[in-house]
């Protein structure tokens, strides 16, 4: 099998060939590209095959930032760089919380069996809320920026067509018409600079890549339902831990090492060192919020680790599944905020010019 495959990889395509998974256009999340490196790492390690080989037929498979992202990891694993290292190193290629996994099961020995979760476990539910929320700011983005264009068409050639008119049959303004030309005065001649700043902040965000500072520095200190589902993340990896027998203490050391995190970090920082106190592991996590005092409680009463690793993971599973709840409830009314404001501005407009043609008929007749 490995001579088949090391033949396989050897392949070289010639350049622009169609024969890559993926086509021109984008077709493959992130998501699905994480879970085909992450079965490629899962067959290296089961079948002890070489790694890089496989991971650059892959990239082989791939186009545009997936590629590069695969052939990077390569590159580190072939300047001698552990698997868990080097995946940290590449941004954007697993998720934050696949490469918190990763660390742990590299330090625990754990790191096939850590490949063959990630690669099966889905994250829909993860990342449902964002994607309600990227569909929305999207549809607002080009609905808004269209109805911008045709308000600015209307307000610079019919308005004033409308005004003069008015001026010549000595008629006043009604006050609707009024407001919505005071307000376009306002705007239209600094919409050149409006639109300027936005490609501007569009271009500034797309080099700064502010969403890890955002995801790893703010997030959690801002939402409750992103920290609970850390918290969870965190009890999870705990519930993982004594169910292979390890020793609990390790397995926060090394969350406090690697977590991406900020906030989470020193709070398990804080636990690390009650731990060093010979403090009660239950109590300590109890301490930073990550536990309360009826789970304590459950928990000091199970003797046995797997038990002890069965109610951490339900109570894991509940803490996520309350705070995925919440958080897609919150994200199912962007949109139908964000069409609300919309409407009120067409709405207004409209209301301005049906003004000014029932005063003109009626002014007329």
């Amino acid at each position: 099998m490995a001579d088949v495959l090391s033949s396989t990889v050897s392949y070289s395509p010639p350049p622009l060939s169609n024969w890559q998974l993926s086509p021109w256009w984008r077709l493959e999340s992130r998501r699905d590209v994480a879970k085909s490196v992450l079965r490629i790492l899962h067959l290296a390690e089961r079948e002890s095959l070489p790694v890089i080989p496989l991971l650059r037929s892959l990239a082989m498979e791939h186009r545009y930032i997936s590629a590069s992202r695969i052939a990077r990891l390569a590159v580190h694993l072939e300047q001698g760089e552990k698997v868990d290292t080097a995946l940290a190193t590449v941004p954007n290629l697993l998720s934050d919380e696949q490469t918190l996994k990763l660390r742990v099961a590299a330090e625990s020995g754990g790191l096939s069996q850590a490949y063959a979760e990630l690669a099966q476990s889905s994250e829909e539910t993860l990342w449902e809320p964002q994607r309600l929320v990227l569909q929305s700011l999207f549809y607002a983005v080009v609905v808004g920026i269209t109805c911008l264009g045709i308000l600015g068409l209307i307000m610079t050639l019919i308005a004033p067509t409308f005004k003069e008119m008015f001026e010549e049959f000595g008629l006043d303004l009604p006050t609707p018409f009024i407001s919505v030309i005071h307000i376009s005065d306002l705007f239209l001649p600094n919409l050149p600079l409006l639109l300027l700043g936005l490609v501007t902040l569009v271009v500034v965000g797309w080099v700064l890549k502010p969403t890890p500072v955002l995801n790893r520095v703010v997030l959690s200190r801002l939402s409750s339902n992103i920290r609970r589902i850390r918290i969870a993340n965190i009890q999870t990896i705990l519930a993982d831990s004594l169910r292979e027998g390890r020793p609990i203490g390790g397995t926060v050391s090394t969350l406090a090492r690697y977590h991406y995190d900020s906030f989470m970090r020193s709070k398990l920082i804080f636990v690390r060192n009650e731990l060093g106190q010979n403090s009660s592991p239950w109590s300590a996590l109890a301490s930073v919020g990550f536990l309360t005092t009826q789970q304590v409680s459950t928990l000091a009463k199970a003797d046995q680790s797997d038990v002890q690793s069965l109610i951490l993971r339900c109570i894991a599973q509940r803490n996520e599944s309350q705070a995925q709840r919440k958080l897609s409830f919150m994200s199912m009314f962007i949109h139908p905020l964000l069409i609300l404001c919309l409407a009120v501005v067409i709405g207004w407009v409209c209301i301005g010019f049906f003004s000014v043609l029932v005063v003109m008929i009626s002014s007329l007749s």
